[in-house]
């Protein structure tokens, strides 16, 4: 019963708040010249690294991780990549998870990494079979 109180009136909220809150970072992260306050947000909006410390067990958080994640390897801070990516849980998506297990694999290549980057490439490939993410990380 309890449970169902923290649920019912403290997460789905969050969740809701989260979700709201992230719909204009998300917006700006496919604008090169905009990345930055997709990450860090305006102060009018909330940018995806706010999301995800301020949320962070909502599903909104896992995937500002993931946009972190993605964002920080364009902008070549392989570390800063390598701890968003790291946070991000599974979610059972056959796209989004191998995606996000090979992005990290990207992050220790570019870290010079190549045993760590190897293992994640492995374990993408591995994660689902389809014929987008398993071919991609095969290669790598």
């Amino acid at each position: 019963m309890l449970y169902f109180g923290y649920e019912k009136l403290y997460l789905q909220p969050r969740a809701e708040e989260a979700s709201n809150r992230m719909y204009k970072a998300e917006q700006l992260v496919t604008i090169d010249s905009l990345q930055n306050k997709a990450i860090s947000g305006d102060g009018a909006f909330l940018g995806f690294k706010q999301i995800a410390d301020e949320y962070s067990n909502t599903k909104s958080a896992n995937i500002a991780n993931a946009y972190l994640g993605g964002l920080y390897l364009r902008q070549g801070k392989f570390d800063d990549a390598v701890k968003a990516l790291e946070k991000y849980s599974p979610t059972g998506s056959q796209i989004l998870d191998p995606l996000v297990i090979g992005l990290t694999g990207d992050a220790y290549s570019e870290l010079k990494d190549y045993k760590k980057a190897a293992d994640y490439y492995k374990q993408a490939s591995e994660k689902s079979s389809n014929s987008y993410t398993t071919p991609l990380f095969l290669k790598s």
